[in-house]
């Protein structure tokens, strides 16, 4: 773990959230330079995606106003350049084919539709070609340090966004519901189920670790990110989050139970397991923010109110899509036309609406590539199954309840997914500092 590097990343960012307070524009425009140069010093030395990750969570900061163009966006796609720079100018055939044919049919449905090209469709389509170029196969990330980086940005940002929330440059870029006795927090973001998809990602991640860290410091540090995760979950006061928390916590168990090892080392973890969900029940830290949830929880009197009402939005969605043939087959063509004024709130609805049954099949077999660049080749052994479903519930089932298509976290998720199933997969020939302990057998 390179802890100054780590330190670098929390200085800048906590420059770049006081640069915003201080509304200074010159300031702001430094410190956007100082992450933009630290993202091309990580791409020389091979630490792109944990940096990456720690600054999920700020990319609504990284920017110069709340309309302008995002610094995190422009950063991905320069360590994109990097990347052919690196690899001899040489760009990687399938993901340039898949993009290729994505682009024709998008254009196709623009042309029927008469939408006119727009920057975020001309960013989207480049980052199908520059993001593989990262330097993500090269066997040197580690899960271990990604989860430390992703879950110590989420913390930092949540931690900061709940005491800077009331500055008025701050509060251009979130939002903060206050209705009733209820306030729902949500980091630097304006949808609380969005920061939330960020925190259960990282627990899942945590709660992977714990169960094969070779060293008992290694599995403390991890308890505490993961009571400072859940502490900041509870923050935004979603449902989605109780509910998606509940289910990790499940799964998580019966791993501990169902797995090889020592009848001690089972026995700490849930008991450390039960002593913090104690503590989260009856201490006063976490009482009046389970109340929040509690109180939402007692307004859902069926489906459509515990949801939201986003069961109405998707059938709404569901009803457009199959009553237009060509909707269902080339979709929007990525843009930000809305059924009835609303967004769909639904990752697959999305994909088929912009992309139709034809363009999402491809984005889906782009994924695969980009999933195959990550786990090299692994192979998840039967008895890891359940972690890998822990990852699928933590990182991917929150997106069922949002879009994940037009912003940077469809990249930067799935990349993490990728890299947790392939720690599942190396598990057991990992020691405590994230190292291979027998290269020989670890060839696929």
């Amino acid at each position: 773990m390179n802890w100054k590097h780590l330190l670098l990343c929390c200085t800048i960012a906590i420059s770049i959230c006081g640069a915003q307070i201080l509304g200074n524009a010159l300031l702001l425009l430094l410190c956007l330079g100082a992450f933009l140069f630290l993202i091309i010093w990580s791409c020389i030395h091979e630490c792109e995606v944990q940096t990456f990750l720690f600054y999920l969570p700020w990319s609504m900061l990284l920017r110069l106003s709340p309309n302008s163009v995002s610094f995190f966006t422009l950063a991905l796609l320069t360590a994109g350049i990097i990347g052919i720079i690196r690899h001899g100018f040489a760009l990687k055939s399938y993901f340039i084919g898949a993009a290729s044919i994505l682009l024709v049919t998008t254009l196709l449905s623009k042309l029927l539709h008469r939408y006119s090209l727009e920057y975020g469709f001309l960013t989207f389509m480049a980052m199908l070609i520059l993001y593989p170029m990262l330097n993500i196969g090269n066997g040197k990330y580690r899960f271990y340090h990604l989860t430390i980086y992703f879950s110590l940005g989420i913390i930092l940002a949540a931690l900061t966004a709940q005491q800077f929330a009331s500055f008025p440059n701050i509060a251009r870029y979130i939002r903060v519901d206050s209705y009733l006795s209820i306030t729902r927090r949500c980091g630097y973001y304006n949808d609380p189920n969005f920061y939330t998809a960020h925190i259960t990602a990282a627990i899942a991640g945590c709660f992977i670790l714990m169960l094969d860290r070779a060293t008992p410091n290694n599995r403390y540090f991890l308890a505490i990110l993961l009571g400072l995760l859940v502490y900041c979950g509870f923050l935004s006061g979603s449902k989605s989050f109780l509910i998606i928390s509940l289910l990790l916590v499940v799964i998580w168990v019966l791993e501990v139970l169902s797995m090889q090892g020592r009848l001690s080392t089972k026995l700490a973890l849930l008991l450390g397991l039960a002593v913090f969900i104690g503590y989260v029940l009856f201490s006063s830290v976490f009482q009046d923010k389970i109340d929040v949830i509690l109180t939402r929880l007692s307004y859902s009197s069926n489906v459509a109110d515990l949801t939201t009402h986003r069961t109405e939005v998707w059938q709404m969605y569901a009803d457009e899509i199959l009553s237009h043939e060509e909707l269902l087959i080339l979709g929007q063509g990525f843009t930000n036309v809305k059924v009835n004024g609303r967004g769909s709130h639904n990752t697959v609805i999305q994909l088929i609406y912009q992309f139709g049954v034809v363009g999402g099949t491809v984005l889906l077999a782009w994924l695969k590539g980009l999933y195959n660049d990550l786990t090299c080749g692994w192979q998840v052994s039967s008895d890891r199954y359940l972690r890998v479903f822990l990852v699928i519930v933590g990182a991917i089932l929150p997106w069922l309840a949002i879009d994940i298509l037009f912003f940077d976290e469809l990249f930067l998720i799935t990349t993490y997914v990728g890299f947790a199933i392939r720690d599942c997969a190396l598990g057991p020939m990992m020691d405590g500092k994230g190292k291979r302990r027998d290269h020989a057998k670890a060839n696929p």
